[in-house]
């Protein structure tokens, strides 16, 4: 079943994974070269958020209900400021208080996690795109012993 035969419901969750995914890999992109900005860390957090409001209205069905993830300590962070420290340009000894958003404040790993757990409450659900664990047989009869026809 593609994307375009899917109830609107589905493909919103869709587009919100393909969201996520796609900010994870650009937090992933420039980890790989020792940090990542913190544009690529506040978006992959808003992404997680995104992602878990979509599921939220799903959340008491009996597949999940028990186990459903608690973002909370992330999407309590948005709309507050954090103070972090920062170094001070041209002088790396030197390092001073910066007001930056309390999203900041999360670390990746904890993004990684949510991520991991909302992905396994969408698959719960039915919610996730499936995937085909047969090959095709293209008119070959799967049945077939090799006998004669």
């Amino acid at each position: 079943m593609s994307d375009n035969d899917d109830p609107q419901p589905k493909r919103i969750i869709y587009q919100m994974r393909e969201r996520l995914t796609q900010a994870q890999n650009q937090w992933f992109r420039e980890a790989r070269d020792g940090g990542a900005s913190l544009e690529a860390k506040l978006n992959y957090a808003e992404a997680v958020v995104e992602y878990e409001n979509v599921l939220r209205e799903h959340r008491s069905e009996s597949v999940v209900a028990d186990q459903w993830p608690d973002i909370s300590d992330i999407r309590g962070k948005f709309g507050k400021q954090a103070e972090v420290w920062e170094i001070a340009p041209g002088d790396t000894s030197n390092r001073r208080p910066v007001t930056k958003p309390a999203v900041a404040k999360v670390s990746a790993d904890r993004l990684h996690e949510a991520a991991d757990e909302l992905n396994r409450a969408a698959k719960r659900l039915g919610l996730a795109a499936s995937v085909t664990t047969e090959p095709n047989s293209f008119g070959v009869d799967p049945d077939w012993d090799g006998g004669d026809a």
